[in-house]
């Protein structure tokens, strides 16, 4: 009953929701699609100068980023293949919100480094459905390749990333932050005497109860055989 609880917990947490990044340098329009999709219920960061694109990328940790093509003296089709070059960004779905009308220029601008191509001006609640669904899609992909099956936690190659990534922005801001791993004591006894089953248990409640007593902001993953936070 409890894992029942949990997975339907997991599902609504999943089709709720999403976090939006929103590159453009239409300071007007760029708020006025944050106003819309913030009374949606989605969270939303906008970013004016593409120059600081990585930086909110790492902070904000989106599930689509919604980017013009035309940027002044910058390039959203330039941008999305410098996204592409980090690895822990080849996932994360591009979609161009932009006034090109050229299908030729849509195309190509797609076949690159994008996922989809949305053509300015469009409704709200257009806007609405489509960021709704790319959201969700995300976050069913993201749970299917960074999550541990057994735990629900991060997998051991994500939360190295995870690491690596609070790392830099730590450093580059100047505050503290925590690591700690911890260790089920005599657990291969557990596996002797009762069984791996029985073990399975064990490891899935030590998980449960890490990810219900943590705070949100806390990155919980399974490093091999061990659980790190």
């Amino acid at each position: 009953m409890a894992e029942r609880i949990e997975q339907l917990a997991a599902e609504t947490e999943l089709s709720g929701g999403g976090k939006v990044l929103i590159v453009d340098d239409d300071v007007e329009l760029a708020s006025h699609f944050q106003l819309v999709l913030r009374n949606a219920g989605l969270e939303v960061v906008v970013v004016h100068k593409p120059e600081q694109i990585r930086a909110r990328l790492l902070e904000f940790q989106p599930d689509i980023v919604l980017m013009d093509i035309h940027m002044g003296d910058y390039s959203g089709i330039a941008l999305a293949r410098m996204i592409r070059f980090q690895p822990e960004w080849l996932g994360l779905p591009i979609i161009y919100l932009s006034s090109e009308q050229d299908r030729d220029q849509q195309i190509s601008a797609v076949a690159r480094d994008a996922d989809d191509f949305i053509e300015k001006p469009i409704t709200d609640q257009r806007l609405v459905n489509v960021v709704r669904g790319r959201c969700h899609r995300a976050r069913q992909l993201a749970k299917l390749t960074t999550q541990d099956s057994l735990t629900g936690l991060l997998k051991h190659s994500r939360i190295k990333q995870e690491l690596a990534k609070w790392f830099a922005v730590c450093q580059r801001s100047s505050t503290p932050t925590a690591v700690a791993m911890l260790d089920l004591d005599h657990f291969k006894q557990v596996n002797d005497t009762h069984g791996h089953a029985v073990g399975d248990v064990v490891i899935k409640a030590l998980a449960s109860l890490l990810r219900h007593r943590l705070r949100k902001t806390d990155i919980v993953g399974r490093y091999g055989g061990r659980n790190l936070r």
